[in-house]
């Protein structure tokens, strides 16, 4: 059969049959074969391109394309997936944006374009003053929190780069920042600085139904209380749906506040959990047992708990910190390689 017969033949097939050629080449382990087969014909092209663009990195060209007028609009609808970062690879270097507010400010406003999106990757490296990350960082959870359909969220904090910071700190380090904005980066950072204490008594955002998270953090404070309390501590407003957390910490995990202050924050549904993580330092201070109360009395009804931890608990764990996951009443699987 020549070219154009296959073609012909093809053409003439049902929509469904289309479809199964384009599920079948996207699970090639040749990752070009769709890309192939969509620039074959227009109408090739037309069933390729919804599952092309499942998942999408959100940059400002994507942006444009996907806009409402644009030559892709007609693919949002299939968006499943987000992928969204301050970073570029360009000619096989990775860079990150300069202007790291005016970019997130342009992403959180055309969150709205994509009505389907069930699942959020976010990967950052804040490149800003320690005085305008906690605004980032609320900024950043509005704009997510907007979608009630969002159910599943991997935060990839990467290690802030050092950023020049005033020599002689300005009575508002805020306003300062902010005389460079636009208009539209000044509306989406919110109009006064806010303060750790401020962060800390818990900022009013929208509760959203997010059913999976997975953190990747080199470190993580684990709070006590609920509500909005830690800049990489997202997920806490997510209480009442949240079914599973997977925890990949580089560096320290700790918990908040005094060892003897209660740990009242509930995650009532996580039933299950998987710790990823070097762990360092924690150990001497005995933090790990205090790692395991704070899952313990957090998420009292998981089932499953994976531990992946550093060769030092090789030969496992000790007794007291085996105790302290018998507050796990319906704790099934306990897993420390």
């Amino acid at each position: 059969m020549s070219s154009d017969d296959s073609h012909s033949f093809l053409l003439a097939c049902p929509p469904e049959i289309h479809f199964e050629i384009v599920y079948h080449l996207n699970g090639m382990s040749d990752r070009n074969a769709l890309k192939r087969f969509s620039q074959t014909l227009k109408l090739y092209r037309s069933r390729a391109l919804p599952v092309l663009f499942t998942g999408l990195w959100l940059n400002q060209e994507a942006v444009a394309a996907l806009s409402d007028g644009g030559a892709l609009s007609w693919v949002r609808p299939f968006v499943l997936t987000l992928y969204i970062s301050d970073r570029r690879l360009r000619n096989g270097k990775v860079s990150y944006s300069p202007k790291l507010v005016e970019l997130l400010s342009l992403y959180a406003r055309s969150l709205h374009m994509f009505t389907s999106v069930e699942n959020i990757t976010t990967i950052f490296k804040f490149r800003v003053p320690s005085s305008i990350q906690n605004n980032l960082y609320v900024a950043i959870w509005r704009a997510i929190s907007s979608f009630p359909k969002f159910k599943n969220i991997k935060i990839i904090r990467l290690s802030s780069s050092r950023v020049r910071e005033f020599r002689d700190p300005p009575r508002d380090p805020y306003k300062i920042f902010s005389l460079k904005l636009s208009p539209e980066a000044k509306e989406f950072l919110g109009p006064v600085g806010i303060s750790d204490g401020e962060l800390g008594n818990g900022i009013s955002i929208a509760k959203q139904n997010f059913k999976t998270v997975k953190l990747e953090s080199r470190h993580l404070e684990l709070q006590r209380q609920p509500g909005f309390c830690s800049r990489p501590f997202f997920f806490g407003n997510s209480a009442e749906t949240l079914k599973s957390m997977n925890l990949c910490i580089s560096g320290l995990l700790s918990i908040a506040g005094p060892d003897h202050s209660p740990i009242t924050i509930r995650f009532p549904t996580v039933t299950k959990i998987k710790l990823n993580g070097k762990f360092k330092y924690m150990r001497d201070n005995y933090s790990s047992g205090m790692v395991a109360k704070w899952f313990a009395q957090a998420c009292p009804n998981v089932e499953s708990c994976k531990f992946w931890i550093l060769a030092c608990y090789s030969s496992g764990l000790f007794t007291r910190e085996y105790e302290e996951f018998t507050l796990m009443h319906k704790l099934k699987v306990l897993e420390i390689p």
